[in-house]
């Protein structure tokens, strides 16, 4: 996020096309957000049996849920990571605190009705419920008020939980095939061939799901040179074209 909040302003500044900033984040917003995807995913799939065998089998088996749970918020918290960086890089930060408000109190309260029942992994599905219920009503309206003339509301809902549906069908996948190979292979055997193989599938659904939902128009390569001519800006005249 720290390469996308240097890199936003930067190439923003370099033409004064209308709807530039716009068109900007919702181009960059899924290649960074598809970095943290394949991240938090691989955990998701991975993380509970590194738990087991760095725990036991006991208290691995009971931090297993909460972790997959708090990796399913990550994912469904990348969209939101994604316009604060918009809001805040075009001073909405009045819309940004009060979307960041309307969110807190909806997951504090869904907290403390399943924490009553469910304990840690109660609290973890608040969590993800209050941002499920809040964050992409947010963002329906700010795409209504900001986005509109650039792509309709329903498409840039799209685009915007596009990595983290995406990640759903991936993570699925990835941990179907995890199963398998424990019901073929030791444990151990098992947990290293899946550690290989599901971040090469997740990546790889995530690169189709981005050439299927993106595309490769001109005005996405119009905006690569703005990036790339961005980059040169930040790192003082060196080649970019490498980085993109």
């Amino acid at each position: 996020w720290s390469v996308l909040r240097a890199l936003f302003p930067a190439a923003s500044s370099l033409s004064t096309a209308p709807q530039e900033s716009e068109r900007l984040i919702l181009n960059y917003g899924w290649k960074i957000s598809m970095v943290g995807a394949g991240l938090y995913a691989a955990v998701f799939v991975l993380g509970p049996d590194f738990l087991v065998f760095w725990l036991g089998a006991e208290v691995g088996s009971q931090a297993a849920p909460v972790l997959r749970v708090l990796m399913a918020v990550a994912l469904l918290g990348l969209p939101s990571a994604v316009m604060v960086q918009y809001l805040l890089g075009n001073g909405l930060t009045k819309w940004c605190t009060l979307g960041g408000l309307f969110s807190s109190v909806v997951s504090i309260l869904t907290t403390i009705i399943f924490i009553r029942k469910y304990g840690l992994l109660g609290a973890a599905w608040g969590g993800f419920l209050g941002l499920a219920l809040t964050r992409p009503l947010f963002h329906w309206w700010v795409a209504r008020r900001k986005f509109r003339e650039v792509i309709a509301p329903g498409k840039f809902m799209i685009r915007l939980y596009g990595v983290f549906l995406t990640c759903a069908v991936a993570g699925a996948a990835a941990v179907g095939l995890h199963h398998a190979l424990k019901l073929a292979c030791p444990p151990l055997v098992a947990f290293g061939l899946s550690a290989m193989l599901s971040p090469i599938l997740i990546m790889i659904v995530l690169l189709v799901a981005e050439a299927t939902i993106m595309g490769h128009s001109s005005q996405v390569r119009e905006f690569n040179a703005y990036a790339k001519a961005g980059l040169r800006r930040i790192l003082g005249g060196k080649p970019a074209a490498a980085l993109i």
